[in-house]
Parts: structure tokens; sequence; C-alpha cells
């Protein structure tokens, strides 16, 4: 909508429960739109995700968040074994207009079991100038592995206490995986 060309979020839950996120991407719409992404910041939780104002918008709004939104958004969050829990998980920058075009841009992230995910848009590009100025995207993704729905996980009656130190185990053997070479990943504590 016009007039809302940063910190835009979009909150939803992972289809059929739990997932093991991987990499985040974001592709930008090609010609006939001129207000594509520049920067979005993915977050991942086992808990809702606020749609509100949070440290992390404009780029960060404390010397942390700030050290952190930059972490996400140039790769160097996946290489971060210890992570805040309210840090980005990866993110997303994009060259500028017209490069950025139809541009499909992946980063790997630190793998993470998550249930909720929040997709911050920090800016778009506005190389017209508009005065109204908005977000063009085409797509926000998630890339890893469905995990499905832990056999005792109810909605109505669960109160995710056992959900989520099974998914906190699961996550910190999944980190510790050896590579296919057999070397030790930069996750791995």
């Amino acid at each position: 909508s016009s007039g809302n060309c940063r910190n835009v979020s979009v909150c939803a839950r992972v289809a059929g429960g739990y997932a093991l996120v991987t990499a985040v991407g974001c592709v930008n719409p090609a010609d006939g739109f001129d207000n594509p992404v520049k920067d979005v910041v993915v977050f991942g939780s086992l808990s809702p995700l606020s749609l509100g104002s949070s440290r992390f918008d404009d780029g960060g709004r404390d010397d942390e968040a700030k050290r952190l939104v930059e972490a996400a958004l140039d790769g160097s969050a996946e290489a971060t074994p210890r992570l805040p829990p309210d840090a980005p998980l990866g993110g997303c920058r994009f060259p500028p207009f017209p490069a950025c075009r139809g541009l499909h841009v992946v980063r790997p992230c630190a793998p993470t079991v998550v249930r909720f995910v929040r997709f911050l848009v920090l800016s778009s590009q506005n190389p017209a100038g508009h005065t109204d100025a908005n977000v063009d995207v085409s797509k926000l993704q998630l890339f890893g592995t469905p995990l499905g729905r832990p056999p005792h996980a109810d909605d109505e009656t669960h109160d995710g206490g056992g959900t989520s130190a099974l998914l906190q185990r699961l996550h910190l053997d999944c980190v510790r995986v050896r590579s296919p070479d057999g070397s030790r990943g930069p996750n791995y504590p």
C-alpha cells in the first residue's frame, strides 16, 4: 500500500507444524514495478511473532541490533554459533535499481527449527522518488525440511513445553552434524 516503504512485516505459521530452516529467500518483481525490496530480514520462533515494531526496525535501533541485522544481510550470521534468541535467522540484500528487478536472492542460515516466521522488509528502493512509495515483492521464502507436528502437540490443549524441549534438542543435533567431507561446520559447538 502507498506510504509503506520501510519496516513492513509479514508473519506466518509454518504449514504442517514445524520446519528446519536452512536458508531464506526473496524474489523481486520484474518489469512494471518501481519499488522493489532493498533489504529484508527473517526471524523464526516456536511461538507466534509480533507484527509490531521491534529493535530491528530501520536496520537496528541499538548497536547490537544494527550488528545483528548487518550479519543477517551480509551472510555472516550463518557462521555465528550462538546468536541471541531474537536475532534474525538471515536476510537478503539486493543491488541497486534496476539490477534488482526480477532478482532472486537466497541466503543460507544456521539451521533453525521454527514454527512461526516474520519477514521484515527494512526498506524498498525508490528510484523515481515517489512521496507515497511502497514495497513491491514477488516472493518471500523459507528453505529447509518440513518436520511435521510431534504426535503429542495439539494446538488446543498442549502448552508447547515438551514440544519446545524436543525441538531444541533436534536443533542442537542438526547443528552438530559433520559436513559431507567430514569436517565440522561453523555451527559445531
